[in-house]
């Protein structure tokens, strides 16, 4: 899929402020569903890397990981700062689509 593809994928969450992916994220968070988790996480990761949002990518990579081990004291100990650039970047998406 071409950038603009990744654009859509990513703007999906985007609608009111990305309120429905970053409630799904917490929902699995708050189920200790690590598996479901690090399938949102891995997919924010891709397409945050393929679109150049390397703090995001970062970000997201870490919580994979340690999703994937089952380090939910670490999901939950950095799931604030996940959110923080999961916003900036939902911002930073949605003046690029509506530009």
């Amino acid at each position: 899929r071409g950038k603009k593809g990744s654009v859509i994928m990513i703007a999906i969450g985007c609608d009111h402020g990305g309120y429905k992916l970053k409630q799904e994220i917490k929902k699995y968070l708050e189920e200790s569903d690590m598996p479901n988790y690090a399938i949102l996480v891995h997919a924010m990761k891709s397409d945050s890397k393929y679109l150049g949002f390397s703090r995001l990518a970062e970000l997201s990579y870490e919580h994979e990981m340690s999703s994937k081990e089952g380090n939910i004291a670490y999901v939950q100990e950095h799931f604030n700062e996940l959110m923080e650039e999961a916003n900036r970047i939902i911002t930073i998406l949605q003046q690029y689509l509506e530009g």
